[in-house]
């Protein structure tokens, strides 16, 4: 499953923890209806170590796409994971960043340096609009980094 010209495929960043699932899903789901496929390490199971797992996926992808929510605030084991995914990422030349933060939460690291897109988990459906818009920016600036060779569209 590799990118072809002109898709955005998405790594999904987020807690596994069942009480984040719902703005979880809302975004995933947001970011769908747009057309970026996903890959959302929840829904895959695979029988090797986690680090390859995660690494495997990320090269597969040209955008990234993080969650933070409440949860990872008292989870210690899962923030580690979550605070190692976006410098895999970046080592991987993944250039395009998407971050949603629920309000209460912090976002730490060079992603906190990144234009967020703050939510509150009770009120998802009033930021629908700003979330198609943040997914859309995310989309262009995906396609517009593809390379072309020469000026010429590979076929």
């Amino acid at each position: 499953m590799s990118t072809t010209q002109g898709e955005t495929k998405a790594y999904i960043s987020a807690s596994f923890n069942n009480s984040a699932q719902k703005p979880i899903e809302f975004f995933i789901e947001m970011a769908k209806a747009l057309g970026i496929k996903t890959i959302w390490l929840k829904e895959i199971y695979e029988t090797r170590p986690i680090e390859d797992k995660i690494k495997d996926k990320l090269r597969k992808c040209n955008a990234f796409i993080q969650i933070l929510t409440e949860d990872i605030e008292k989870e210690k084991r899962e923030r580690g994971w979550l605070g190692n995914e976006p410098a895999w990422a970046d080592s991987f030349e993944i250039a395009n960043f998407a971050l949603f933060v629920e309000k209460g939460v912090k976002p730490s690291g060079f992603l906190s340096k990144i234009e967020y897109l703050s939510f509150d988990r009770s009120a998802l459906d009033k930021i629908a609009p700003k979330v198609i818009q943040y997914l859309l920016d995310l989309k262009q600036r995906t396609s517009e980094s593809v390379p072309w060779y020469g000026g010429i569209e590979p076929r």
